[in-house]
């Protein structure tokens, strides 16, 4: 029995990509690629149902002229105060910002709380990132959902993909 499911975000809606999938990717034993997989499964997507994301973010207020540097070393000043600084949810916590336009098209600003153990903050580091102003705000996306056959699974024969 299959229990997973294949998620794509788009604000339009699915895209859908014509015809099947080319036979040579789907016999081979290294990982289907990210073209085959969107022309096999956005079709299914668009098919699927709307779900709301179960996804958090970790945020604060930016602060106008204050300096934020990112993964890379790059450093970015705030233009404004109405922006959010975010801590990406990887190892490396890295930081970027996010005009108030699109973390309101992904997080409900007025719904912030403390951060979880399953936000993806390190638990040696969440204390820290609290005393700097972060909170975890929840997501307002919508997301495609798509039941996976035992079927489908034949377009990805080697087990894995690129994404």
């Amino acid at each position: 029995q299959v229990s997973w499911c294949m998620v794509h975000r788009r604000k339009s809606g699915p895209q859908a990509l014509e015809g099947p999938p080319a036979a040579a990717q789907a016999m081979a034993k290294d990982p289907t690629s990210q073209a085959v997989m969107k022309e096999y499964f956005l079709p299914r997507l668009a098919q699927g149902s709307v779900m709301r994301s179960l996804g958090t973010g970790v945020a604060r207020q930016a602060v106008k002229g204050e300096s934020v540097v990112t993964l890379g070393d790059i450093t970015v000043v705030v233009r404004d105060d109405t922006s959010w600084v975010m801590r990406a949810n990887s190892s490396a916590g890295e930081l970027y910002v996010l005009s108030a336009t699109q973390f309101s098209s992904f997080y409900d600003p007025d719904k912030g709380g403390p951060i979880s153990a399953t936000s993806g903050v390190p638990a040696h580091s969440r204390a820290e990132a609290e005393a700097e102003g972060f909170r975890e705000f929840p997501s307002v996306r919508r997301v495609y959902a798509y039941k996976v056959t035992k079927e489908d699974l034949q377009v990805v024969p080697g087990g894995s993909f690129y994404a």
